[in-house]
């Protein structure tokens, strides 16, 4: 009888035991970088939003000097036409004012408008928008890590 109780009783401890230390694992985890990626669907639209990470195209990004392109559409910036509207868009690349970017620790900001930066509402909305930037807000901060710029909760 014991060594039915044993055979049974190990193999669920040990698979409780892995369960539990998962468990405690993944609340550090999910709220480091690398979870939620600027994207965009080009071809579909030109919006940038967040989304979850992984490998699709719109996800891929080139941080170049004051450009940020789309590394497998290299002729395409990420752009806002700040003062007439605060979205941030991939247009063609023609140096206009809001292509130009600059990426300093976790801000992302308007090289030409250093006050405005790249933020996102994620938890009401997925939208990719430039804003006042205020370091202490948790929607401006970003993680460029070879070519995915995420969100750093």
């Amino acid at each position: 009888m014991a060594n039915v109780l044993r055979k049974l009783l190990v193999p669920a401890l040990l698979a409780l035991t892995s369960f539990a230390l998962t468990s405690f694992a993944l609340p550090s985890t999910a709220e480091a970088s690398g979870t939620m990626c600027l994207s965009t669907d080009f071809g579909t639209t030109r919006i940038v939003s967040v989304q979850e990470c992984d490998s699709r195209p719109g996800q891929h990004w080139t941080v170049n000097g004051e450009s940020i392109y789309q590394s497998l559409n290299p002729g395409m910036c990420l752009s806002t036409d700040f003062g007439t509207t605060r979205i941030v868009s991939v247009q063609e690349c023609d140096s206009r004012p809001g292509q130009h970017w600059t990426v300093n620790g976790e801000s992302i900001y308007q090289s030409l408008n250093p006050g405005m930066c790249l933020a996102t509402d994620y938890g009401r909305t997925r939208m990719v928008f430039v804003e006042g930037c205020n370091s202490s807000g948790p929607r401006q901060h970003w993680t460029v890590q070879g070519e995915q710029i995420s969100l750093t909760f």
